[in-house]
């Protein structure tokens, strides 16, 4: 992950940049950050308010439906954003909706409200009870919400709006489907007609210092582990909705699934179109590229993109929570304790550690790719793992690693620091510690954190596409390939594959997690 950063360094130190080039990066800069901005922007704002209005509807009252919304929040979170934008665009045509910033924005916020849902009703779910019991003396319960909950709440809302930016602004696939210029584009754009580093890697500067920026206000906001001691293992009580619950119910439920019927209408018409394209859309095919004849033969077309993804995703979303729980422990956590001294070097190594971490997350993913095709494409072992899937581990761990530390800090600072202080009396080392007290205490979040992450690995383009090789395409590859020739009804029956690789792989989680509840752990738990 540290070779990304270090390897963009060295290529920008090394490139020879003319006045030319230079010139016309710089001029380029100002469109680019307006576009990329406003994409980020609008998606901010729309993904936290439905998003918290939907969090605290499913998370915090006693609604009916709440489980069957989770349940389609869960499945909205299966369809990558590829596959959702995609949907949508064919419900309103490609052509009508060209080099519009705010269209773009208005997708991804879409898109990303599934995500931004999940991360707030975690947090609401895990507010203090007795604050809120307290508050609701002086207050109605919107009051309640407003001036306790949400200030209780900061962190998740800071993870939330930071997902949002980070993966709205370095993800080019619906801004390079409407033709919209943001740096992630224009990067890739870049580097894929000129086959040269030098300006994709001028033009990664901007980006990088913002999401750098970014990340350390954030930073400023996460939780205080003393205040999330106390109650730290109850449930906040639901808010009672009264005569307002049938209503609620109603819209909420409806939303939820009209949001959902739509992508799902839309994939099913194109895999029954009988031409490769709708009527609606602006995009001509390609010369000599017709659908497949049926949904069969085109699933058993892409089963060697399907047998990929299915390692390979898994694989990336596992290292990631396995590594994400230690790192975001010695990130925020790691402590003088009873038993356990930081030395200066054990603190340097917290603040390159988590400079390493800042750095990968805020590489656009174009940028990214770049970095590991400079890095990789030479003779000898690197050369051998270029040309191998082992790559599209590596990117996905790039890219997603930071995505996994950052959604498993709340885990770690929810842990009482008695049981801590208590396993280093014991003499339990650092690794003892995390075995026996925070993996068995955040199993539940590194579950979450291992669905979420590879439900956009599935999704993940904008890095893999320059970096799988010819032997080893992944379904998203091959999708957004099929998208730009032209023939819609592969893309449709690729993004059936992918949603039911990605419940068919969560479902599996769950069933081995259901069975590593032992009576044990749940009294640990309790």
């Amino acid at each position: 992950m540290a070779a990304v950063p270090l390897q963009l360094l060295i290529q920008f130190l090394g490139s020879v940049i003319d006045s030319d080039t230079l010139r016309a990066v710089t001029t380029r800069w100002p469109i680019l950050l307006g576009n990329t901005a406003v994409v980020s922007g609008i998606a901010v704002l729309l993904a936290l308010s439905v998003g918290l209005v939907l969090a605290v509807s499913l998370f915090r009252t006693n609604m009916v439906g709440k489980a069957l919304g989770k349940a389609l929040l869960l499945l909205l979170l299966c369809l990558p954003t590829y596959a959702t934008g995609s949907a949508l665009l064919w419900s309103v045509g490609f052509s009508s909706y060209r080099e519009s910033a705010v269209v773009a924005g208005l997708l991804y916020g879409l898109m990303l409200t599934p995500l931004a849902a999940l991360i707030l009703g975690v947090g609401l779910n895990r507010v203090d009870s007795a604050c809120e019991d307290q508050a609701l003396l002086e207050c109605r319960a919107v009051g309640v919400l407003w001036f306790v909950s949400l200030p209780l709440i900061r962190w998740n809302l800071c993870v939330a709006a930071l997902l949002v930016v980070f993966i709205s602004a370095t993800d080019y696939y619906i801004t390079d489907m409407l033709q919209v210029r943001t740096f992630a584009e224009e990067i890739y754009t870049q580097y894929a007609l000129q086959g040269a580093a030098a300006m994709p890697l001028l033009l990664s500067i901007p980006p990088l210092l913002v999401f750098t920026a970014l990340y350390a206000l954030a930073f400023r906001f996460r939780p205080d582990r003393h205040a999330l001691r106390a109650r730290d293992c109850t449930s906040a009580r639901p808010f009672k909705l009264g005569v307002w619950r049938g209503v609620v119910s109603l819209v909420v439920v409806g939303a939820i699934l009209l949001f959902a019927a739509i992508p799902l209408a839309s994939t099913v018409n194109q895999i029954r179109a009988d031409g490769p394209l709708e009527p609606t859309s602006g995009i001509e095919p390609t010369s000599g590229i017709e659908p497949t004849s049926g949904f069969a033969i085109s699933a058993l077309a892409t089963m060697p993109e399907l047998l990929t993804s299915l390692w390979t995703c898994p694989a990336a979303a596992s290292v990631c929570a396995a590594l994400g729980l230690g790192i975001a422990w010695l990130v925020v956590q790691a402590r003088p304790t009873s038993g356990f001294k930081p030395t200066s070097g054990f603190k340097c190594i917290r603040w390159i550690v988590a400079a390493i971490v800042v750095l990968a997350w805020c590489v656009p993913a174009p940028a990214c790719g770049v970095a590991l095709i400079q890095l990789l494409n030479r003779p000898g072992a690197l050369g051998a793992i270029y040309d191998s899937p082992v790559v599209l581990i590596i990117g996905y761990l790039v890219r997603f690693l930071p995505l996994a530390v950052l959604l498993l800090v709340p885990a770690v600072e929810r842990v009482p620091l008695e049981l801590e202080d208590s396993a280093r009396t014991e003499g339990c080392s650092s690794w003892e510690v995390q075995r026996f007290i925070y993996w068995p205490l955040s199993i539940n979040h590194a579950a979450l954190t291992w669905f979420i992450v590879l439900a956009y690995s599935y999704g993940e383009i904008a890095c893999t596409v320059s970096i799988a090789p010819a032997d080893y395409v992944t379904l998203a590859v091959r999708f957004s390939s099929l998208m730009h020739l032209g023939a819609y009804r592969d893309p449709a029956v690729i993004v059936v594959m992918t949603v039911s690789a990605i419940l068919g792989q969560g479902l599996l989680l769950y069933a081995m997690l259901w069975k590593f509840r032992s009576p044990g752990v749940r009294e640990l738990r309790n």
